[in-house]
């Protein structure tokens, strides 16, 4: 399996709070791997859910919101990320998704079209949104903000680090 970056829908846990539109994940063999493990030992031990310590690589206006505590979820043979911006009572969370289904869509790789419409590959990106109707405008937001000209870096928490 080729490592990719994945693409997730996020938003903030509250009605009131502000969150990040989306996540950046990079999925390899390990991070596959690491949540089939994670949800095996859900089902083999009768647990509802588990927790890791681990974030995205990127959250969306991260140094905006100021995220910290970030975790990785695993319930049953869902997952998600969740977090929490500095000095707030809520909590920011990627869009839940299947473990298996994910892992499916990654040893079929990029050229496989994706079994689950909320899933969709776009220049070697897998964008994933939990509703079909929104994964294009998922996309555009992105690539769009990787077409603008400007600062695209780490530093700076943008996306597009080809700039530099």
């Amino acid at each position: 399996m080729n490592p990719f970056r994945l693409i997730v829908d996020a938003f903030a846990a509250s009605e009131f709070g502000e969150g990040p539109s989306y996540a950046e994940i990079t999925v390899d063999h390990a991070f596959i791997e690491r949540l089939v493990r994670l949800s095996r030992v859900c089902f083999d031990n009768s647990l509802e859910s588990v927790a890791v310590a681990e974030a995205p690589e990127r959250w969306g206006n991260e140094e905006d919101i100021r995220i910290h505590g970030s975790s990785l979820r695993v319930w049953g043979d869902d997952f998600w990320f969740e977090a929490h911006p500095k000095y707030a009572d809520y909590n920011v969370e990627t869009r839940g998704m299947s473990v298996v289904t994910l892992k499916n869509i990654a040893e079929a790789g990029a050229d496989a079209d994706a079994p689950d419409d909320c899933f969709k590959w776009s220049n070697g990106t897998l964008y994933f949104t939990g509703n079909p109707d929104s994964v294009s405008d998922l996309i555009d937001m992105i690539e769009d903000k990787e077409a603008e000209p400007g600062c695209c870096c780490s530093e700076c928490g943008d996306i597009n680090t080809e700039a530099h």
